[in-house]
């Protein structure tokens, strides 16, 4: 009993607590309205039969960030080796092919020959002969500034082309020289801001291709300087400046890119000048270098089986001949004055045999000084006759020979010091004894500029195949800067006035044919033979050599 007293005791106790809690709560929210009554239960679904999960395909790899493309036209530097080093930039100095071929990308001229030695506008847009036949007229390219801002116009030229006829300056390079001397230039006149006539002392129908060899250059920066600062720090209109020269070491252009014309694709070149052959084609092979312009015949197969680079050989215009200098003192001088006696010394010499051993039987024996196709058919080597050499000397007076010196650059053309070296062993015999003196191209550059030659010498002129007469133009006149020779002859001074009367075509190759005779006779050279020219280019380079040995590389690239 006591257990129920206390078990209402307790019960009503917990009641009334919980009533106490229940007041002390916050007011309820209202109750919603009762739902809708819930829709009949559906039937369950069939479940189709579970398919076993697909197995998971393989992770790939992250594909590899791919680097930014270089162009290595922009990057890269083409690198050319040359057998010499610059003599100098002044546009009337230039005399060497390597000096022009560099400086053919610092300066542009007025009309360009292509590499199928087709003339081409460049600075002039156009240009024909006046009714005078002496007149040449030009119409200038307008909007072209020079690399120092100054504005090319008719007053541009009429400075350069005079410039380089000043005595004054005494200038012995290729533009006053040879140039103007072959076509008679007298004077120019400005006919108006963009056009310009230029004055010859006779008919000259290829003087557009002379002219294509004259580099036009800014007055003020050349009126304003010594000719030891322009010599060294040339300033053109070409698409290269020329940003660093080291002595004998290398030179480096880079592209301007204020041109007016096509820009190169290349942004810079370097040349460096190695004489040795055999150095410049192991820094070829090494990768340090992409042309070698002169390779030793013995090392085109090496060259071919690199697979780095390849060889390019091309026959060129250039003639090598061995000069006989009339105007010498010393030994040998006398006697080849004597035309019996020249002669002698081409019949004394088998020059085929000596450009078989030495060039593996490329080039062949010349007998003139014009390259085919405008070769006259009646000119032929002189056929190798030791006897008939000796008959000759004995009637000049030389029965026991005589002997001589015969310079020779050492690394300037396709083996030239072998190929004086052989001749004078040739000549040995028929009792000529000759020594054979080799020079560094510096030296003997200095030699023929000032014609101080010994009575033979060894020595190379290009050709550019534009006719028979610019080929015998080396020989124009006594003051031709490229008559190393100082030669004249009665018959060629009469024939060379006659020819600049002639109009007519025919006529002319008549008088140009006989002035070949009158070469090929008197004899002046020694002939040995148009060089073959020996390349060799990376595979890396789009570009290829020419005939003229003219090293454009405006338009050359390197292949990605």
């Amino acid at each position: 009993m006591f257990r129920n007293k206390l078990f209402n005791a307790l019960f009503v106790m917990i009641v009334v607590v919980s009533m106490g809690l229940a007041a002390c709560q916050p007011t309820a929210a209202p109750t919603a309205a009762p739902a809708a009554p819930a829709e009949p239960a559906k039937a369950p679904a069939v479940v189709e039969p579970t398919q076993a999960p697909a197995a998971p395909e393989p992770t790939k790899a992250p594909e590899p960030a791919q680097p930014a493309k270089v162009d290595l036209n922009e990057t890269q530097p083409l690198v050319v080796i040359t057998p010499n080093d610059v003599t100098n930039f002044e546009p009337n100095q230039i005399s060497t092919r390597t000096d022009s071929n560099i400086a053919e990308h610092i300066f542009d001229s007025l009309i360009k020959m292509d590499e199928k030695q087709q003339l081409q506008p460049m600075l002039a847009e156009s240009w024909k002969m006046l009714d005078d036949k002496k007149t040449w007229q030009f119409v200038l390219r307008k909007g072209v500034t020079f690399q120092d801002g100054e504005v090319f116009n008719a007053e541009t030229v009429k400075f350069n082309f005079e410039r380089g006829l000043d005595p004054q300056y005494k200038w012995d390079g290729n533009t006053p020289g040879y140039v103007f001397t072959s076509i008679g230039l007298t004077g120019v006149d400005v006919v108006d801001e963009y056009t310009v006539n230029l004055k010859l002392d006779r008919f000259e129908p290829d003087t557009p291709g002379y002219i294509s060899e004259v580099f036009i250059h800014p007055v003020k920066y050349y009126k304003d300087n010594t000719l030891e600062k322009v010599a060294a720090e040339p300033v053109g209109g070409g698409p290269y400046k020329l940003v660093e020269w080291v002595k004998d070491d290398h030179i480096t252009l880079e592209r301007w890119d204020g041109y007016w014309g096509t820009k190169p694709a290349i942004k810079t070149i370097t040349f460096r000048p190695i004489p040795e052959a055999s150095t410049a084609v192991a820094e070829l092979l090494a990768g340090n270098a992409q042309v070698v312009s002169s390779v030793p015949p013995d090392q085109a197969a090496t060259v071919d089986k690199s697979g780095i680079a390849q060889m390019q050989t091309i026959t060129g215009g250039r003639r090598i001949y061995i000069g006989f200098e009339q105007k010498c003192d010393g030994p040998g001088c006398k006697e080849v004055k004597d035309v019996r006696v020249r002669q002698a010394l081409n019949m004394a010499v088998d020059v085929q045999a000596i450009l078989d051993g030495l060039f593996m039987g490329k080039g062949k024996r010349e007998g003139g000084m014009v390259n085919p196709p405008a070769k006259s058919a009646d000119i032929q080597p002189y056929a190798y006759d030791v006897e008939g050499a000796k008959k000759l000397l004995t009637e000049a007076g030389y029965p026991n020979g005589f002997t001589c010196t015969m310079a020779t650059p050492n690394g300037r053309y396709q083996k030239d010091k072998e190929i004086a070296l052989a001749v004078a062993d040739y000549l040995k015999k028929v009792n000529v004894n000759c020594e054979v003196v080799p020079y560094e191209w510096s030296v003997y550059r200095g030699m023929i500029g000032k014609k101080e030659l010994p009575a033979l010498f060894l020595l190379g002129t290009g050709s550019d195949f534009l006719s028979a007469w610019y080929d015998l133009s080396d020989l124009n006149s006594l003051e031709a800067s490229t008559n190393y020779v100082n030669w004249t002859h009665p018959d060629w001074v009469k024939l060379v006035k006659q020819l600049g009367e002639t109009y007519d075509p025919a006529e002319r190759k008549k008088i140009t044919d006989q002035l070949q005779m009158v070469v090929h006779t008197d004899a002046p050279w020694l002939f040995v033979y148009m060089q073959v020219d020996w390349y060799a280019v990376n595979k890396t380079l789009d570009w290829k050599p020419r005939a003229d040995e003219v090293q454009d590389y405006r338009t050359a690239k390197f292949i990605q």
